[in-house]
């Protein structure tokens, strides 16, 4: 072997070294219950649960949360006998860590009754859910989710697309909060725009959207700030033709996590008391990691449970890393007597070296 091809050979080993290191994960998790965190959806006894949990900085310590189908009791009884079923609400959080923060609920009334926060007027049985949202030069941008009644489905729904709004005045009281709608690029690959993770970094708009239907296969979008000012995002600047990872869900969460120098995504895997999984990549489009379980609940004590819409709150504090999740049944009768069920509960993460 000639002196040049050992010194080849020398670089090509400590690639491959390096490359193995990396892919080891040389770090451990410890995933734990916050069970004082969860009294932040228990101070208003009047909203008695709900799912879905996206939570968007609104700066000066304050968060939005934007919840799915939800529990509404007039009387303030804390419990579901008698509650009205809307089907999305929001909350304001402020302070940072959510067990000692305090929160306030918004939903709307119609006929002296409760109703949606986001009301969808297009049809009797269509709903809006929520998805995914980010505050840029002081305007909110939210996504929700078009759904529909759907008697032939199993679950007994169908969602049928994204509707995108820009809230010109966030820092107003969400009740005074004036909209408008933003132009969409056509869908002919069927996503559900902006349900997963959203982030803004170096003036670009990066935005995750799975497949509605198959494998969830994950898309990338890129825009930039002023399309979203401008309430076009017909146009993306990037829009990936493969999946950046396949798998997703139809919530979860992507964000920079500065103690792994990475970006993580969370989401719930399967159905069921699904497990939470995590998986990392060096860069917004990957390669993405293969998913991993980083919370396994314990079957013994879930059944006829589900466990879903995990994803993470990077804005808020109290641990390295904050994940919430939604409970529910499949029993309603069990969703109506016990109230423990069908409020998002928090997780702590803590990552060592």
């Amino acid at each position: 072997m000639t002196m040049k091809q050992k010194i080849g050979f020398f670089f090509a080993i400590c690639f491959l070294l390096k490359t193995c290191l990396a892919a080891a994960e040389p770090f451990s998790i410890q995933a734990e219950p916050w069970k004082k965190a969860n009294q932040l959806f228990h101070q208003d006894s009047r909203w008695v649960g709900s799912d879905a949990a996206y939570s968007i900085s609104l700066g000066k310590n304050k968060t939005l949360w934007l919840f799915g189908d939800t529990f509404i009791n007039p009387k303030g009884t804390a419990n579901r006998k008698g509650a009205f079923f809307i089907h999305n609400s929001i909350g304001i959080e402020k302070g940072l860590n959510p067990s000692r923060a305090r929160i306030h609920f918004y939903w709307r009334e119609t006929d002296h009754s409760p109703a949606p926060f986001f009301l969808n007027s297009s049809l009797k049985n269509n709903w809006y859910w929520p998805g995914n949202g980010i505050l840029i030069k002081k305007h909110l941008l939210l996504f929700l989710m078009k759904v529909s009644r759907n008697q032939k489905d199993p679950l007994g729904f169908k969602i049928l697309g994204t509707k995108a709004i820009l809230i010109q005045n966030p820092e107003d009281s969400p009740l005074k909060w004036k909209w408008q709608s933003v132009a969409l690029p056509p869908n002919h690959q069927g996503l559900l725009w902006g349900t997963g993770g959203i982030f803004f970094k170096r003036k670009k708009l990066y935005v995750y959207c799975p497949k509605i239907a198959g494998s969830h296969a994950v898309y990338l979008l890129e825009w930039s700030a002023e399309d979203v000012l401008n309430r076009n995002l017909s146009h993306p600047l990037f829009w990936s033709r493969k999946p950046v990872f396949l798998n997703g869900e139809t919530e979860f969460s992507v964000n920079y996590f500065p103690f792994l120098k990475k970006y993580i995504e969370i989401q719930s895997i399967g159905f069921g008391a699904a497990p939470i999984g995590f998986r990392l990549a060096s860069k917004p489009y990957g390669p993405w990691q293969k998913l991993k379980i980083i919370y396994q609940f314990n079957p013994r004590n879930s059944k006829n449970l589900l466990y879903y819409a995990a994803k993470a709150h990077p804005e808020l504090k109290g641990a390295p890393l904050i994940i919430t999740y939604a409970s529910n049944t499949l029993y309603f009768n069990q969703l109506i007597q016990n109230n423990s069920l069908y409020y998002p509960r928090f997780l702590r993460i803590r990552f060592s070296k």
